[in-house]
């Protein structure tokens, strides 16, 4: 009876070990084929490079990380749309000192707009990869321990 006991004890740890084992592969598998990496201006999902703008069907399980993607996105328009007003600042600026030479105003007003635009242009991009790095970060998270 005691050996049956035994056997039945030894059996059941064993079995346990192997689900452990399991469990442990499929986190692992998630990590390596399934997590999301930042790799300049592109992303790395396994082996498969990913966009910016291919990135938004990857939070659909993960809630919170698609809010963060949509603020990063929207944080990334507004940085654009702020760098290219920039560089049609500094267009018209040259294009109106070649015409009139002796308003100084005008041309200090000017930079000091493309200046300003500039410093919100970086401003907006840095928010943007902020946003971007939780919303992954958020994304792994959900994908790794789903419940958590």
């Amino acid at each position: 009876m005691k050996k049956l006991l035994l056997l039945i004890v030894l059996i059941l740890s064993v079995s346990s070990a192997l689900q452990a084992q399991s469990r442990t592969d499929t986190l692992k598998y998630r990590y390596v084929n399934q997590s999301l990496y930042r790799y300049g201006p592109y992303f790395i999902r396994g082996s498969e490079r990913l966009t910016f703008s291919q990135l938004q069907h990857e939070f659909d399980e993960s809630p919170l990380g698609l809010v963060s993607y949509m603020k990063s996105k929207k944080s990334r328009t507004v940085a654009s749309v702020f760098r290219y007003t920039s560089l049609l600042t500094s267009v018209v600026t040259l294009a109106l000192l070649g015409q009139h030479s002796d308003n100084k105003n005008l041309y200090y007003g000017l930079l000091g707009g493309q200046l300003v635009l500039g410093l919100g242009s970086a401003w907006y991009g840095t928010q943007s990869a902020r946003y971007l790095d939780e919303a992954i970060w958020l994304r792994n998270k959900d994908l790794l321990f789903p419940g958590r």
